[in-house]
């Protein structure tokens, strides 16, 4: 959402790095997933309307097969049942699933997630990030997770090290390691 201070963002062969805020919103709003840290779910929106709202805004209509979409996402991360509830019914870590079915329903090319375990324990954080990996792999899409909880680095293809605004270490875990001196 801020423009970098060097380098460029390229989207499916395209410079996105420049664009005007307008054209930059509209990339975002269709090509973008977002799990923020906190799930900023809708308190007047039941789960399955909080979920189906990514495709809403997008003026997408919600037909049957997008509904069941929701549902067979809510299911797999734990939640089945719960599409008629409203967030003030649900745990911390149940909104942030439903936060994470929401950032999936439209299927996004790029999903970036802020600590998207932080509320979960241990067995749901597996099964979250057992998801995100299968749409990495399975689905090619881009999955970036920002994280400080080590249960997730598993998963990951490539762990990117920062402290203090500094690249501190980039590896990909089963290849050779890339230091980086501070």
């Amino acid at each position: 959402m801020l423009r970098p201070t060097e380098g460029r963002i390229v989207l499916d062969g395209q410079v996105i790095t420049g664009l005007p805020d307008e054209a930059a919103a509209s990339i975002r709003l269709a090509r973008y997933g977002f799990v923020f840290q906190q799930p900023m779910l809708i308190a007047g929106l039941k789960v399955r309307e909080n979920t189906l709202l990514a495709v809403g805004i997008q003026g997408a209509r919600i037909t049957p097969a997008l509904g069941r979409r929701a549902e067979a996402l809510l299911e797999s991360l734990g939640l089945g049942g719960t599409g008629l509830m409203l967030p003030a019914m649900l745990s911390g870590g149940m909104k942030q699933r439903v936060s994470i079915a929401r950032a999936l329903i439209k299927d996004p090319a790029v999903i970036l997630c802020d600590e998207p375990t932080s509320a979960l324990d241990a067995e749901s954080g597996q099964v979250v990030m057992g998801i995100l990996k299968g749409v990495a792999v399975g689905e090619g899409r881009i999955v970036v997770v920002v994280s400080h909880d080590a249960r997730v680095f598993p998963y990951a293809d490539r762990l990117v090290k920062l402290e203090n605004g500094r690249l501190l270490a980039d590896t990909r875990p089963g290849r050779a390691t890339a230091a980086v001196s501070p």
